[in-house]
């Protein structure tokens, strides 16, 4: 009967897995040490993230009121040099100074095109001034 009541391993292999048992613990305390130093970087890299994010809205919406303030006032200033100076752009012409001019006493109309890589922007501005 008291063979039935030992212990069945030896006791020094039972001490020797509750040593490496121990050592899992100790092993994977660190790793959860790890794991939230990791989780800390990773939640303050996304606040970061988060006030950039803010940042580049309040620069869209500062940008987006600008541009609502300031199209309006260029298309009429557009519109008064084109009244004033009797010329219309054509703007799809993009490697060329192209439109035409109207001269309302005469009535004449003149189309020009001038090629900004083989005149100066003096001499552009010169001939823009003598066909108005």
């Amino acid at each position: 009967m008291e063979r039935d009541a030992a212990y069945p391993e030896d006791e020094r292999a039972h001490e020797a897995r509750v040593r490496g048992l121990g050592a899992d613990i100790d092993r994977s305390k660190g790793e959860i040490g790890q794991l939230r130093s990791a989780s800390e970087a990773a939640g303050a890299q996304h606040e970061a993230l988060r006030e950039r994010a803010r940042s580049a809205s309040a620069a869209h919406d500062a940008a987006t009121a600008e541009l609502e303030v300031l199209e309006p006032n260029k298309r009429h200033q557009l519109s008064l040099y084109a009244h004033i100076s009797k010329m219309s752009w054509h703007f799809e012409k993009e490697s060329t100074v192209a439109g035409i001019v109207s001269d309302p006493k005469t009535g004449d109309i003149r189309q020009f095109e001038l090629n900004p890589r083989t005149l100066s922007h003096f001499d552009i501005v010169n001939r823009l001034w003598d066909l108005v």
